[in-house]
């Protein structure tokens, strides 16, 4: 009975040992494929903790090591921390921020008015095309996709003599000039972003049809460049925050081909960072009593890149308040833990700030449903020591 004990004991940890092993190399494989590779790194920091802790409880296991079963404690316990770690959202945020800084200074086309230059540009017509070798093009990747019978993109990789090669035809309507140009920008984008120096981008869309070639990273030109109007609008932040929604459903439907995981990263990056810019200002009332009125004032962001909900406060009483949260929505999606508390003087505005542990759903949300608990501890105006302000999906107002 203990000869079979102390195999299954060995079995146990070397399953354990084979699945860390898998789980290392397939966080380094994705760490390859991602333009965001320090995303990877505590969960790669984790899994080796692991793989230690599973090798260390073997040998104890045929030493009886005091030491050894104390180090392996530490593996294990250090490794559930920096999982814990990892999945926190602040940390998440930061680790992409530091890929954003990255990518502001490294990449060609990432946003910014500059980088559609060479794209708006009227690109050079060939005059001669040349001899070409004998073409031995492979398909690598192909799919479809549709946004109605009448609107689809098709996308291509391929390679041709070792090289690979790019390509994408946006066939719409020609109803909506602005929706194509916001797909025919995110298609550039993603081209350039995975360094993809030779790739063909071609519009048809009624009478406005056009192409973009580019070979060697750069702008050789089509007899048939894309209309003005097209150009004109490439490169247009506010398309990719008025049609994120075609964006992320063009992305989505190519989530399975390499690469377009991390671009989607950087894409939801970009757009929040243009809402955030963009946000409009507002100062909606949610409460007023004979104590305190309360206003809503926004999102704004702490020390740390949090969201956090601010609240504009007129104290009418003659002594200090004190503000805390006990729950918030935005557009009827809860914001989960809520943390903060903040004084506001006697006969005197102020604003109160509060942060949500989850995520936010929008940095313009519509509706607003929240508690906040108003506190006097003197307890001098009435008879209990706080009391709650309730509102539930409190229209939001935007200048």
């Amino acid at each position: 009975m203990r000869r079979l004990l102390r195999g299954s004991f060995y079995v146990l940890f070397a399953l354990l040992g084979v699945v860390s092993i898998v789980g290392i190399v397939g966080v380094i494989v994705d760490m390859a494929e991602r333009k965001y590779p320090l995303v990877n790194v505590l969960p790669l920091i984790s899994m080796s903790l692991f793989l230690c802790w599973t090798i260390c409880m073997i040998l104890w296991f045929s030493k009886r090591s005091k030491k050894i079963l104390l180090f392996a404690i530490s593996c294990l316990t250090i490794g559930l921390l920096v999982i814990a770690v990892s999945m926190n959202e602040t940390v998440h945020q930061f680790t992409l921020g530091l890929h954003k800084e990255y990518q502001r200074a490294s990449t060609t086309l990432v946003s910014g008015n500059n980088a559609f230059e060479d794209l708006r540009a009227e690109p050079p017509h060939k005059t001669s095309q040349g001899s070409e070798a004998e073409s031995t093009r492979t398909t690598l990747y192909q799919k479809d996709v549709y946004f109605d019978t009448d609107n689809f993109v098709m996308f291509l990789i391929s390679e041709d003599n070792g090289t690979t090669k790019a390509s994408a035809v946006v066939s719409f309507d020609g109803n909506d000039p602005s929706r194509e140009a916001a797909l025919l920008s995110t298609l550039s984008m993603f081209f350039w972003n995975n360094d993809y120096t030779d790739f063909l981008i071609m519009l048809v869309s009624g009478e406005n049809n056009g192409m973009l070639v580019f070979s060697n990273g750069k702008n050789v030109g089509s007899p048939m460049p894309f209309p003005d109007v097209h150009r004109e609008l490439l490169g247009d932040e506010s398309l990719f925050l008025k049609y994120k929604e075609d964006c992320i459903y063009l992305l989505d439907s190519l989530i399975d081909y390499n690469g377009m995981a991390s671009f989607k990263e950087f894409f939801l990056l970009l757009t929040e960072q243009l809402e955030w810019i963009n946000r409009m200002p507002t100062d909606t009332p949610v409460h007023d009593d004979e104590y305190v009125q309360l206003s809503y004032v926004g999102l704004e962001k702490d020390s740390l890149g949090r969201h956090v909900l601010a609240f504009k406060v007129v104290n009418k009483t003659n002594v200090t308040l004190t503000f805390q949260a006990d729950t918030f929505a935005l557009d009827g999606v809860s914001l989960g833990t809520i943390t903060g508390s903040d004084n506001v003087a006697a006969q005197s505005t102020g604003t109160v700030r509060f942060t949500p542990r989850e995520q936010i759903p929008s940095v313009a949300p519509s509706l607003l449903t929240g508690a906040i608990r108003v506190i006097d501890f003197s307890n001098t105006l009435w008879g209990k020591q706080s009391y709650v302000v309730n509102f539930v999906n409190t229209a939001i107002t935007y200048d």
